[in-house]
């Protein structure tokens, strides 16, 4: 209840007056500058933010969700801004009959923000959804379709440990819902076509409460690469996929009484940052 106070007051002391125009897009235009390097850090909390922005798999996953339009007078374009680094923009409008809780693509301009939003969805990820909101998928996976195992704070945990075979290849199944669905599955990034019981990999895509996505497989290192995954932290020659890796260095601290999956995903198998991988592992008695 302590933090909660805290909370409260800390978003208190930040609101706007009623009396001053609602101008979301002027403070999202700000966080956006500071992301693409237009405009210089202003504290310690500014400079963490950019640095993290300029690393070379940075992203910035930046959220409006508003109960009313932008009251600014400035033109919508003013406030449209591109970055070399990749933006995932989710806003959130009051629901309307043509949205709901999927995003809205193409997006309809119908609003100040919106018609941002469709501008911004040319040069980033962009999705509008309407709000309230009762999808269940939402409500457990948040605004973002972002799972990246490799850049989570903890290691994927279970009660055993993963079975493992001989050779180093781990009872698993790794697959990808790719949101980016013009981009197919790239075979450079590790990603392959669902492979159906007759032996044939066929495309599968759907819908979901983030939109339109591509199911691919992510593939097992094989052979030396495998062996390379599994025992180096450099793993220099690797090419795109995944293994159960055994370098202590990899594996992140669980729950007391569960043990670290010890997934590694190495190359260009964790390069979208509009996809959402699902792990299935098989484990020891």
């Amino acid at each position: 209840m302590v933090l909660a106070d805290r909370i409260m007051s800390e978003f208190e002391a930040r609101t706007v007056p009623t009396t001053s125009p609602f101008v979301p897009l002027e403070g999202a235009h700000h966080v956006l500058a500071l992301a693409s390097g237009a405009r210089e850090p202003q504290n310690a909390t500014e400079r963490m933010l950019a640095e993290q922005a300029a690393r070379p798999n940075g992203q910035v996953h930046l959220a409006v969700a508003v109960a009313q339009d932008d009251e600014g007078i400035l033109p919508v374009e003013g406030h449209v801004i591109g970055s070399s680094t990749p933006v995932d923009l989710a806003v959130v409008v009051p629901l309307a009959s043509a949205l709901s809780c999927r995003c809205e693509s193409p997006i309809e301009p119908r609003s100040r923000i919106t018609a941002w939003a469709a501008r911004m969805a040319e040069m980033h990820h962009a999705c509008v959804r309407g709000w309230p909101c009762q999808s269940l998928g939402l409500g457990e996976s948040g605004l973002f379709p972002v799972l990246q195992p490799s850049g989570l704070c903890k290691d994927l945990c279970a009660s055993r440990p993963v079975r493992v075979d001989p050779s180093g290849r781990a009872s698993c199944t790794v697959t990808v819902r790719n949101y980016d669905v013009g981009s197919g599955c790239d075979a450079n990034h590790g990603w392959f076509d669902p492979l159906e019981q007759d032996g044939v990999r066929r495309p599968i895509t759907g819908t979901d409460e983030h939109g339109a996505f591509r199911v691919c497989d992510v593939a097992q290192l094989e052979g030396e690469a495998l062996d390379a995954c599994r025992t180096s932290l450099a793993c220099d020659s690797c090419p795109s996929g995944w293994c159960q890796t055994l370098v202590p260095e990899l594996h992140r601290p669980c729950e007391a009484g569960e043990l670290g999956a010890g997934l590694r995903f190495v190359g260009g198998a964790m390069s979208s940052s509009h996809a959402r991988y699902d792990v299935t592992c098989d484990l020891m008695p």
